[in-house]
């Protein structure tokens, strides 16, 4: 054994060693094992450290990249991604972009709130029409798995020019299966939450219906099963869909509510959203209304304990506020809190003129302390049907007005020790605006929260991110967020995707279910990319991931269970990602999650890119009052860190901050 491990190096000139380790040290890669002081260093070319700024050299390109692909008119990008189906390269200035990363392009500007509100139908068109070339150029090979594989020229009917082109196509299938899942995906996370799309055209529907037949084997497993969750979601148009659940809110006594609220089509794999619920604000029918307001309070704050949600009636607070056409309150607590309880209140407004009757005259529930006041506007212009330049200056003209009511009440707000306030705009037939205020911020809005649910930020723990980083909102959703962040000495930069699911998952579907996601958010991350912020920049990319519900059956015994699915699905991933990985930078996944115990606790895992992926897991603890995590413990070496801590790389030697710097060069080379 010493044999392989003796080996001779040899001086080309004189000098003195140094050793720095002793006989019998434990050694690492890159450990420094002894230096040389030369007796003339002139006669070597000596090796100096680098100062100054060093400007990578893939810089000008990956800019010029970004710059032409997004200056591509929508059909020049569609033919693209059409030549690449059929086994062309991309144009020469675009070397530096993914096929995933073109793909992207496609659905930015329909993301919602998007500021380019690009209609959902032309994503759609495109789809089916890429779906068809990938269909036309595999649809023979496809029928070769199961034992006829080599039979390709003696079964092909056609011209021996066609079958070249086919197999040119299926030459690349690789890419374009990774291209074909990205198109699904992208679809897939605008459907689960139900309202975001209305129907898919009848071509795409045909399409989907032929990758359901296309053969487990030959790599066609995955977009066949993405294509058959598209089609079980979109089952019913969505017309049909909210008279449905207009009927529930009929037939649904009030005793019910929650368990409607709490309810999820595990088939469809999909819930009701916020959105379309607050489509009945402005319901003819007083019942709907206050069933509509209740089920949105419930589902706002699933994941959180809540009861005693009760309809405010009482004749000051009903007489004192002619503007409202509904009160709500209820008591509250955050994740994992138990003994706190909170009280929240909601007030519904019939349109944007009662904003200025509420600034007048409104009398707050007499409880003493209301820590978050929900304002529901249940209807507003149809301002975002007009041309891009109205919709953003009618849209900023309601957020105008929103922002003057929500100052011009501060003194009731803080006379209630009020901390937040959350408004929604529900627009004619357009998904509504959400706007956050606080209290620490003088009430004013929050740029950076906007079109977030009213208890995202907090799910996603974007304060605690923001005490250290200065964030730029890159693209929001209802249930996650895209920030560039800057820390507060400009010395680091870091996209964050952020995310919250409410979609149970068991042990037996956790590592498959987080595969899924993470494959989701870098497809999210793909199309940050290309966002002008980070022209010219290379930052590192962080996942986080909060699962909501509580895994059934789990006990304290399992921390290390779900540490090892955790670490499995992780692993997964970078085996069948690898690249796509390095390029994007992503350098930290976290996944928190609920084990079952009485009280719940929040486990929290984490693999990083410097540590080679290995899994760890931390079991938080949460600050009584507000449930936001203050610590964190090691399950293996319970060793407890801060969440400062948690924020920067765990255990960072000399050898993973040179692997970080070769990965934000784009390399995989470490030295």
């Amino acid at each position: 054994e010493a044999m392989k491990m003796i080996m001779s190096l040899r001086s080309g000139v004189a000098g003195k060693i140094h050793h720095t380790l002793g006989p019998g040290s434990i050694v690492a890669a890159g450990d420094l094992l002894a230096t040389l002081d030369l007796a003339d260093p002139s006669k070597v070319q000596m090796v100096k450290p680098f100062t100054g700024a060093f400007t990578l050299s893939k810089d000008g390109e990956n800019a010029e990249a970004k710059k032409v692909l997004g200056s591509l008119p929508t059909p020049t990008v569609n033919e693209m991604i059409s030549s690449m189906l059929c086994g062309y390269c991309a144009s020469p200035k675009l070397t530096e972009v993914s096929g995933v990363g073109i793909v992207q392009q496609i659905f930015k500007g329909h993301e919602v709130g998007a500021a380019e509100d690009r209609p959902m139908e032309a994503a759609l068109d495109t789809t089916g029409m890429l779906l068809g070339v990938f269909l036309e150029n595999e649809r023979f090979f496809a029928s070769l798995v199961g034992g006829d594989e080599t039979q390709t020229i003696q079964k092909f009917p056609g011209t021996p020019a066609e079958l070249l082109s086919k197999i040119l196509a299926h030459n690349v299938l690789s890419e374009s299966l990774n291209i074909v899942s990205s198109l699904l995906r992208s679809l897939t996370s605008h459907f689960t939450i139900e309202g975001a799309i209305s129907a898919l055209p009848q071509s795409l529907v045909t399409h989907l219906k032929e990758f359901c037949t296309l053969p487990e084997g030959g790599g066609y497993g995955q977009v066949k099963s993405l294509a058959q969750q598209l089609l079980t979601q979109m089952n019913k148009p969505l017309s049909m869909r909210r008279d449905d659940l207009r009927n529930t809110f009929l037939n649904t006594t009030r005793k019910d509510l929650a368990t409607l609220a709490n309810s999820y089509d595990s088939e469809r794999r999909m819930y009701f959203g916020l959105d379309l619920i607050s489509s009945f604000f402005s319901d003819a029918d007083a019942s709907i209304r206050s069933k509509a307001a209740e089920v949105y309070i419930l589902r706002t704050y699933r994941g959180f304990h809540i009861e005693d949600l009760e309809v405010v009636d009482t004749k000051d607070v009903v007489d004192g506020t002619p503007a409202a056409c509904l009160h709500l309150m209820w008591t509250f607590s955050p994740p994992g809190v138990q003994e706190k309880a909170l009280k929240g209140y909601a007030i519904i407004l019939p349109d944007m003129s009662a904003c200025e009757s509420l600034a007048k005259s409104w009398t707050l529930p007499s409880a003493p302390e209301i820590t978050e006041v929900h304002i529901l506007v249940a209807k507003v212009d149809n301002m975002l049907r007009k041309n891009s330049g109205e919709s953003a200056e009618a849209l900023s003209g309601a957020i105008g007005k929103t922002s003057t009511m929500v100052t011009s009440v501060a003194s009731k707000l803080d006379a209630k020790k009020c901390v937040t306030v959350n408004v929604l705009l529900a627009h004619e037939e357009h998904v509504p605006s959400y706007l956050h205020f606080q209290k620490s911020t003088g009430w004013k809005e929050i740029p950076e929260y906007r079109n977030m649910r009213s208890t995202l930020p907090f799910l996603i723990e974007l304060p605690q991110i923001q005490s250290e980083f200065t964030l730029s909102p890159l693209e929001h959703g209802r249930i996650f967020a895209l920030d560039f962040g800057v820390t507060k000495d400009k010395k680091t930069e870091v996209m964050f995707a952020r995310g919250a699911t409410h979609i149970a998952m068991g042990l037996d579907t956790f590592q498959s279910a987080i595969l899924s996601d993470l494959l989701t958010s870098c497809d999210f991350i793909e199309r940050a990319m290309l966002h002008p912020t980070l022209v010219n920049k290379h930052p590192a990319a962080q996942i986080f991931l909060h699962s909501l519900p509580p895994i059934p059956g789990t006990t304290e015994r399992d921390f290390k269970y779900l540490q090892v699915l955790f670490g499995s699905a992780v692993q997964q991933l970078v085996a069948e990602s690898g690249p796509r990985i390095l390029k994007l930078r992503i350098s930290k996944i976290e996944v928190k999650v609920w084990v079952a115990t009485s009280p719940l606790t929040a486990l929290r895992l984490v693999a990083e890119a410097s540590m080679g992926w290995e899994a760890m897991a931390f079991q938080e603890s949460l600050d009584a009052l507000t449930g936001s995590p203050v610590s964190f413990k090691n399950v293996d070496s319970a060793e407890v860190c801060s969440s400062l801590e948690m924020l920067r790389p765990h255990l960072e030697t000399q050898r993973s901050s040179k692997r970080a710097v070769a990965r934000r060069a784009g390399s995989t080379y470490i030295y």
